[in-house]
């Protein structure tokens, strides 16, 4: 069994929560030609970049494309009810698969039984789909943009400075430092294509991270004042409508002595209750 080449892309409506739908075949042993009398499926792997890293949540086959973007939709929830399967190109691929040739997805504990059941295969369709495609002339950057970023950093001024222009003038003044401090904490190890979601986990991945690592930093209590409108205006820059936008601000909302408790509160692999 290999992929064929094929690949589509599902999108949720925050941006961050990605499926990849790897068309996969088993040639029939009866025929000349290795592609032909195949008996193909969709190998979807579930992918969430609401954290510092790109972390594989679930992984499963199916039938289709249709029965995939169904199985996926039904797991994420609402924000990803309009996702309909696209093209996607080789940057952004080689950023939500796992790097080729790793062997490795890391294991950090509450992962979902899907992916663990198909921990090793994960590994191997995303091998073979980075054969295929570079034998197609369709070869993947050999090092994914996420890494590169969290290696090398990225420059936060720009953000700061169209935030601040954009900061409502009704609003407590906004301390530049604590701007900068949360802008390079939001954006660390993020994809050009993402770093402006801001779905509820996004926001309590945040949280939690901060809690975690900031310790006693006089900069928390005024973050938390900021998250609320750094997370409206990540939503107005995305164009996100209004229920989600709800979502996402009663998430930033939240006191900082409950930032510690994501785990409890919105696993990545479960959808966002209605």
């Amino acid at each position: 069994m290999r992929p064929t080449g094929e690949v589509r892309l599902l999108r949720d409506a925050y941006g961050g929560r990605f499926g990849v739908l790897i068309t996969c075949r088993y040639p029939d042993p009866d025929t000349v030609t290795p592609a032909g009398g195949a008996d193909e499926h969709v190998f979807l792997i579930d992918v969430d970049t609401c954290s510092s890293i790109v972390e594989v949540v679930d992984a499963s086959v199916h039938d289709g494309p249709a029965d995939a973007a169904d199985a996926w939709r039904g797991s994420v929830g609402a924000p990803a009810a309009a996702a309909e399967p696209a093209p996607v190109d080789a940057a952004l691929l080689a950023d939500l698969l796992p790097t080729p040739g790793t062997g490795d997805l890391g294991v950090m504990g509450g992962e979902t039984r899907g992916r663990m059941d198909n921990y090793y295969r994960v590994l191997r369709r995303s091998d073979d789909l980075a054969q295929v495609l570079a034998t197609a002339g369709r070869p993947l950057p050999t090092e994914s943009r996420w890494l590169v970023q969290a290696r090398d950093g990225l420059p936060v001024d720009s953000y700061v400075e169209e935030f601040l222009d954009w900061y409502p003038t009704d609003a407590a003044p906004a301390d530049p430092d604590a701007v900068a401090a949360l802008a390079e904490t939001w954006l660390e190890g993020t994809l050009p294509e993402t770093r402006l979601s801001c779905s509820p986990h996004r926001v309590r991945n945040l949280q939690a991270l901060i809690a975690i690592e900031w310790h006693d930093e006089p900069l928390v209590e005024q973050v938390a004042v900021l998250l609320p409108h750094w997370t409206r205006w990540c939503a107005y820059r995305t164009g996100l409508d209004q229920q989600l936008t709800a979502r996402s601000l009663a998430a930033a909302q939240r006191d900082p002595r409950e930032w510690t408790r994501i785990q409890d509160e919105e696993p990545a692999g479960a959808p966002v209750p209605e």
